[in-house]
């Protein structure tokens, strides 16, 4: 199956306990917009992700997808609260600004923006001049910061929303699956 990620609100949860071993597990409803996803939850991430586990909190599972028959159901490898996605998909946040227009009170709001919102995404400056090139400057690891909605609004306020550029990793999943949570298979 195809390993992806897909955003909802967990609709249904199931409780059961491996055979073997006797250790909990689920079965949980993911629903969005277009329909439900079915998803099983292993012994290891639902111990976990088991906080989340809960109905009517949003989501954002990542998992390996199964087709069989007319059915499509998920093994669940990680799961993260929906307002958290950003801190941990977003791979850098790009600045983007006319080198001819930096202005020092421009640059200290953003510093003062960037340090009272730490996390763990870097972020680049892209200076533009005026014949085209580009000069990215990389920020020190201290400027690091947490890429909530509300940073990102601030920023693009100053900025305007073209100066504002948020990259999203395309890896499906943050960690790599491990075999044992899918039993091996």
């Amino acid at each position: 199956g195809t390993i992806t990620r897909v955003g909802g609100l967990v609709a249904k949860v199931d409780k059961k306990f491996t055979r073997a071993r006797k250790e909990p597990m689920a079965v949980i409803q993911i629903e969005d917009v277009e329909g439900a996803l079915e998803a099983v939850v292993f012994p290891a991430p639902y111990q976990e992700y088991q906080a989340l586990l809960v109905e009517g909190t949003p989501v954002l599972v990542c998992g390996q997808v199964d087709k069989k028959e007319d059915a499509v159901t998920m093994k669940i490898y990680e799961m993260y609260a929906l307002d958290q996605v950003p801190r941990w998909f977003t791979e850098r946040i790009s600045l983007h600004l006319p080198a001819t227009h930096v202005q020092p009170e421009v640059l200290t709001t953003i510093k003062n923006l960037l340090k009272a919102n730490p996390g763990p995404t870097p972020v680049v400056f892209c200076l533009q001049f005026q014949k085209g090139e580009e000069v990215f400057v990389n920020t020190e690891s201290a400027y690091n910061v947490n890429p909530s909605d509300a940073l990102i609004r601030e920023l693009q306020r100053l900025l305007g929303e073209e100066g504002v550029y948020v990259a999203v990793s395309h890896r499906p999943c943050r960690k790599v699956p491990n075999g044992k949570w899918n039993n091996g298979r």
